[in-house]
């Protein structure tokens, strides 16, 4: 009966463990999901930035990187706002997140399928002042 009783413990250690050693492991999925956008994002700014040239340039690749920002200037009186900086800034590491979160292949094609359709909405021509 102690051996048993001793199994049993030993099982639901054993179990827990594992159970918290895969949360683990998802979590830092997400961190690692996480961090690839946070590297991302700097350089995909800059290029946006550059290739604007201080609202001088094109917007193309703006357009490009950061649909829902891009988008979200319709609300803001066709300027690009703190706060839509501040989305574009999350925009990346969010993608991460998210892959890393859930079923990373059916999660990439939504959030390549969303971000097309944004990119397609961009170019269409409903953001006049950034032709």
């Amino acid at each position: 009966m102690t051996d048993r009783a001793c199994h049993v413990v030993g099982s639901a250690t054993h179990v827990g463990l594992t159970q918290a050693l895969g949360l683990m492991k998802k979590q830092r999925c997400k961190l690692v999901g996480t961090l690839i956008g946070v590297v991302f994002t700097p350089l995909a700014l800059w290029t946006a930035f550059a290739s604007a040239g201080a609202g001088h340039g094109s917007y193309f690749l703006a357009k490009l990187l950061f649909p829902y920002s891009m988008l979200l200037t319709r609300t803001a009186g066709d300027t690009i706002t703190t706060p839509l900086i501040g989305l574009a800034l999350v925009q990346f590491p969010l993608y991460g997140w998210l892959v890393a979160s859930f079923s990373p292949t059916r999660t990439a094609g939504a959030l390549l399928v969303l971000h097309a359709i944004s990119v397609g909405l961009c170019f269409s021509g409903i953001l006049p002042s950034f032709s």
